[in-house]
Order: C-alpha cells, then structure tokens, then sequence
C-alpha cells in the first residue's frame, strides 16, 4: 500500500509551524527596522554627510598620490590619472617626484584631459617618464580677525 497521503499529512503540520515561526520573526524583526526609518524623513541629508559636518577633516596640508608620467615632449608631462580626489576649497601644487619619492619638478596643470589623462606643464625643475606625480593640498589659512572682539 502506498503511504502517499499519510506522508503529506505528517509534512503539512510541521510546514505550517516553520511559516508561522517564519512569518512572527519577521513581524518581530520589523518594527526595530521601521524605528531606524523613522528617525530620519525623506528628504534629510545623508548620515555620511552628517558626519562629515559634525568632525570636519583636519585643518592640515593633504598629500595625495595622483599618477604617473606616461609621455613626456618637451616642457609638457602627459599624467596618468589613478586617484580622482578633489579638494576645491584650497589651494594645490603639483610635483613631480623620482623613484625615491624626492621631488624633482613643479607641475602646472593646463586644463587638457582626455578620459584618465591630463596635461601637465613643467614650469620648475626636470621630470622623467615614469615618475609619480603627487598634488600637496594646502590647509585652509586661519583668520585671525575677531569681529565680535572689537
């Protein structure tokens, strides 16, 4: 004799255990998630954004690797761009640096790009094909004026 529907009935009563034990995780796990949602409303800015205005980055010079020199004629140095960090707000030099990482040129960039390249003027010192190209962000000048004080 088959056992055809007895194994189906036996089954049956623990599947519906599993879903509904499924199914009151779920109902538990949901309300923590909507009280995360609420505490900010649509249209607040981003938590990152939050962060970033609440602990400023340090008011120090920035040194960041921007490429290497992959063509050189004459005074201009064609760049190939690897990191694509911005700081608008102050004031950048470009250099050229050799294997040791000493600085050897002073570049000036001439507003030419085409997809990861740049281009690049050497207005100081010598520059090579091969060697890293690094931008120093100046911090930003302090004002010691005090309005209010006076």
């Amino acid at each position: 004799m088959p056992l055809r529907g007895k194994c189906g009935s036996l089954r049956a009563p623990a599947f519906a255990a599993r879903a509904a034990l499924v199914f009151a995780l779920a109902a538990a796990l949901s309300p923590a998630a909507d009280a995360v949602s609420m505490r900010r409303g649509l249209d607040a800015p981003s938590p990152t954004r939050r962060a970033r205005r609440l602990n400023p980055p340090p008011e120090r010079d920035i040194d960041v690797y921007l490429g290497k020199i992959v063509r050189k004629d004459g005074n201009v140095a064609i760049v190939n761009i690897v990191t694509n960090f911005r700081s608008p707000d102050r004031k950048a030099v470009f250099f050229g640096c050799d294997v040791s990482m000493t600085p050897t040129s002073i570049l000036r960039p001439l507003g030419i790009t085409h997809r990861t390249c740049a281009a690049f003027e050497i207005s100081e010192g010598s520059a090579a094909v091969g060697d890293s190209v690094m931008v120093k962000y100046f911090a930003p000048e302090k004002d010691d004026k005090n309005p209010a004080g006076q």
